[in-house]
């Protein structure tokens, strides 16, 4: 279950941070108790409801590059995305993790 983090302080979007394990090769129980790194990841969710028709579900975007925050990518340039994907989750994880 993705864990709520304070990063979002602008209205409409959502920011989680979720703990996956470092060692996607170890078995189910050793990664149950493995290492484990937290990503951000921030959404801007669709204009319009998962119920409507037109919406087209999340996109995950890539942009940026090392030492750049992707998730404050997403609070500065997911309102200009929005205007062409309006019908889109615009989503963005952090790169490093």
């Amino acid at each position: 279950m993705p864990e709520a983090i304070p990063l979002c302080s602008q209205p409409n979007y959502l920011c989680a941070r979720l703990s996956v394990p470092l060692n996607w090769n170890a078995s189910i129980e050793q990664r149950a108790s493995g290492l484990r790194a937290a990503i951000a990841v921030t959404k801007l969710p669709a204009k319009v409801p998962v119920t409507d028709p037109r919406y087209g579900g999340p996109i995950l975007t890539n942009l940026g590059g090392s030492g750049e925050s992707g998730v404050f990518q997403v609070l500065s340039d997911g309102k200009q995305l929005q205007t062409i994907l309006r019908h889109i989750d615009v989503t963005k994880r952090e790169h490093d993790g």
